[in-house]
């Protein structure tokens, strides 16, 4: 499953958990009716999932397909806490399919996705008018947390506080004209520094970013179909509409004027 795909991944979400083991807590072997999704926050516990055994440890991720046989015990010494989402997946054309994710991933502990759990967990148990979507909007903002970790493991989405305050105002202000200069002074840092720091943290220079955030700007209004390619250049910090039509195809593949045409 490519990125393309996982953008369109559905969910229905079907058992929810914020489970703390008990030293007697054991899974007896079954065969699971959906696929779930496995977050040890803190403790171990013994999964074995198809006749296969995963020491599971704390920042551990587990997926384990729906029409699997699974079965689970903790450690008596050292209690397995975790969040439980089960539920079928599916794709684009709403077919089933699997997570692109293995049975275990190291994700670490993330402590910014507890507060999204517990509001899921909280939609579900209230089920005020419209539960449900709330429910799998916050699921699927945990997943792209997840697919983020495991499918791009190299990359690095705990920016630096500076580096996340200069792209923050990047997101902000990127129909204006900044500069490295500007960007760096209200990051406390000088270019020189600034530019490597920024590269090495997002995988990008600065121009690269600040274009590509203009870019993806500019296909949204492209797609509006409101603006014509001047507008649209000019409304997304493009001084010059030849140089961002050039950008433009050079990065997207066609021209602006032809982005929304069949």
């Amino acid at each position: 499953m490519d990125e393309k795909d996982f953008n369109k991944l559905n969910v229905n979400i079907y058992y929810y958990t914020h489970k703390r083991t008990t030293k007697e807590w054991e899974l007896k072997n079954r065969e699971l009716p959906w696929a779930e999704l496995v977050y040890v926050i803190d403790g171990r516990a013994v999964y074995t999932i198809d006749g296969e055994e995963y020491d599971v440890k704390k920042g551990d991720l587990l997926c384990i397909p729906r029409g699997s046989y699974r079965s689970a015990y903790t450690i008596p010494d050292n209690l397995m806490e975790c969040y439980g989402i089960s539920g079928l997946f599916y794709n684009a054309s709403l077919n089933e399919t699997n997570l692109p994710f293995p049975s275990i991933s190291k994700v670490g502990i993330h402590r910014d996705l507890f507060p999204l759990y517990r509001n899921l967990i909280s939609s579900m148990m209230e089920r005020k008018p419209g539960y449900e979507l709330r429910a799998r909007g916050l699921f699927m903002v945990i997943l792209s947390y997840f697919y983020e970790q495991i499918i791009f493991s190299g990359t690095n989405s705990n920016y630096d506080l500076r580096i996340r305050k200069a792209i923050d105002f990047i997101i902000e202000h990127f129909s204006e004209e900044i500069t490295i200069q500007t960007i760096s002074k209200k990051a406390g840092l000088n270019p020189y520094y600034f530019g490597t720091l920024f590269k090495k943290e997002t995988g990008r220079s600065f121009h690269q970013f600040l274009n590509n955030i203009r870019l993806n700007n500019a296909e949204n209004m492209l797609l509006e179909g409101e603006f014509n390619v001047n507008e649209v250049a000019w409304a997304c910090g493009f001084s010059d509409p030849f140089y961002f039509s050039k950008l433009f195809k050079k990065e997207r593949g066609v021209s602006p004027s032809k982005y929304t045409k069949p």
